[in-house]
């Protein structure tokens, strides 16, 4: 299983990288290292490897801030909490390319649910989806907002399998919430916190539908391209 579906394709893609292949030919011509001197003296691939650190840290970094504080309003004893977990796990089950759908017809220049809003509100229309910087907002925004439920999932458990007797012994040292928190709750959910950085960070790294679907392309390239 392991050879099937991981050293094979792993292999595969090596030997792909050192050829010359259009995708459906027979035929394939070795040609070494040419398509990594044609890569690396490309500017676009500079400027797609910088756009692509910024996706993966951004969207890795807020998804473990608000999973983090979701888990720790939705660890507590309410009422509809399995109702709000289930919410909000449930977009990581979407198809990211329906998110970003949904996400492109919210975020639109003209007939966006976003800019109809600002100009009901008195303001100027923006284009999102346009704008470099904007853009890279809007897809760290996006897909952290589909894939927080996998943070909260990972902190929950975390959460729940930390003794309560540590916290009543707190109390009883007459340490309040904060202290507790940083004392006991974040040493305890450092397997918790590996997890989720590496699963968000692979996540982000390989962001491709999202952007294709809200931007049409890099956001940062050719700006002026970018659907509205």
């Amino acid at each position: 299983m392991l050879g099937v579906f991981t050293l094979w394709p792993l292999l595969n893609g090596v030997l792909l990288s050192l050829s010359n292949w259009d995708g459906y030919s027979p035929e394939r011509r070795f040609v070494g290292l040419e398509n990594y001197l044609r890569l690396f003296e490309d500017p676009n691939f500079r400027t797609a490897l910088g756009n692509t650190f910024l996706y993966g840290v951004g969207s890795t970094v807020l998804q473990q801030i608000i999973g983090l504080g979701l888990a720790l309003a939705l660890d507590r004893a309410v009422r509809g909490r399995g109702i709000a977990r289930a919410i909000i796990y449930l977009p990581v089950l979407v198809s990211p390319v329906v998110m970003g759908t949904m996400y492109y017809l919210f975020f639109s220049y003209n007939g966006g649910g976003l800019n109809d809003l600002v100009i009901a509100l008195g303001g100027e229309r923006t284009a999102w989806l346009s704008d470099s910087g904007a853009a890279i907002a809007v897809i760290i925004a996006v897909n952290s907002l589909q894939f927080v439920g996998i943070s909260m999932v990972i902190y929950l458990a975390g959460l729940q399998s930390i003794p309560t007797m540590y916290y009543e012994a707190a109390r009883l040292d007459g340490a309040n919430a904060a202290q507790s928190f940083r004392h006991i709750t974040v040493p305890m959910l450092q397997p918790a916190f590996a997890t989720s950085i590496v699963l968000n960070l692979i996540g982000g790294l390989k962001l491709f539908d999202v952007i294709q679907v809200l931007t049409g392309e890099v956001p940062a390239t050719r700006p002026t391209r970018c659907r509205r």
